[in-house]
């Protein structure tokens, strides 16, 4: 793991500051770009995520991995054990956790009378499902990892990250990248003299975890790196069941993934800006503000985007006639 980077003479590391107690609670805003694109992707949104989450368990039928875990509400329990046993899958609920909606990277305890969530380990064997419960119960992230099918690499990188206190961990993803420089020709240049960490990355749309704070990506792991080939190859095995689920969902999937994006975070709050809206999540309390810029070859740029002067808009995109 790269732990530090000279890039036209500024040192880049993984490292934060991060302020003490500062832990936000769940959620996640979007904000649109304009009226036009929240007409046109407000309804395909929800459907790219939805696609995506049932991708988890069928990824599992299918033997891509051992486990899934879903976290779901406790009323839906009968309703989705029944549907995964009709796919030959055991259904093991392992926590009874606080409802929440949008981001959150911890789970509470419910208040005594509301409803709750509960999660649960879909599994393709009932030794596959107490083998994870019994890792969860015992902090083992690596065993965890490993019947969730993420590589080992990025279970190693999600331990050092966590011990860390890096749990949303796009920055340390981006120092681990070997694709990534800052280019003189693009937007990046202009920042060479601010005084705080900014990075371009170039990313593939299969190991870019930006947008999954709107359940909009392919593999189901944080990747150690934007270009890590171990989560492109498992991603790849998604796309094709998402191929196989929805052909056209699945083009829009990796058109969103690739997308050129920034994510910038700072005081615990991250805000990813892409072309057609924005993303408002709580992530890592950052003393000092650090920003990534994704870009992708080829990149997918949809004609709704807003045009402007600053990163990832532009005044005028070349594939502007191709996305119309």
């Amino acid at each position: 793991m790269n732990t530090g980077i000279s890039l036209t003479g500024i040192t880049k590391t993984a490292n934060m500051k991060l302020i003490a107690g500062l832990d936000l609670p769940p959620s996640c805003r979007t904000t649109w770009v304009s009226e036009e694109a929240r007409k046109v992707w407000a309804p395909v949104i929800p459907k790219v995520s939805a696609m995506v989450s049932g991708l988890e368990v069928s990824s599992v039928a299918c033997g891509h991995r051992p486990c899934a875990w879903q976290t779901i509400s406790e009323d839906e329990l009968p309703r989705l054990a029944a549907i995964w046993a009709e796919m030959g899958l055991v259904s093991l609920p392992i926590l009874r956790v606080r409802s929440f909606t949008g981001f959150a990277h911890r789970h509470e305890q419910p208040r005594a009378g509301e409803r709750a969530n509960v999660c649960v380990i879909v599994a393709r064997t009932l030794k596959d499902a107490l083998r994870f419960k019994a890792a969860n119960a015992s902090g083992d992230n690596d065993v965890q990892g490993e019947l969730l099918g993420f590589p080992k690499c990025c279970r190693e990188f999600f331990c050092t990250s966590w011990a860390g206190g890096y749990f949303d961990p796009v920055w340390q993803a981006a120092m681990n990248s070997t694709l990534y420089h800052i280019y003189d020709q693009s937007p990046s240049a202009r920042h060479e003299s601010l005084s705080y960490p900014h990075v371009t990355v170039l990313g593939h749309p299969f190991a870019n975890p930006v947008l999954r704070y709107a359940g909009i990506r392919v593999g189901f792991h944080l990747p150690c790196a934007f270009d890590c080939q171990e989560t492109i190859a498992v991603a790849a095995e998604r796309m094709d069941l998402a191929k196989a689920t929805d052909p056209n969902l699945a083009d829009v999937l990796k058109g969103l993934l690739s997308m050129p994006m920034s994510w910038d975070v700072y005081h615990g709050i991250a805000v990813v800006r892409t072309p057609i809206f924005y993303l408002i999540v709580p992530s890592v309390p950052a003393a000092e503000r650090h920003v990534v810029e994704v870009v992708s070859m080829p990149e997918f740029v949809p004609k709704e985007s807003a045009r402007g002067t600053g990163f990832p808009f532009t005044v005028e995109r070349k594939n502007d006639a191709e996305n119309s």
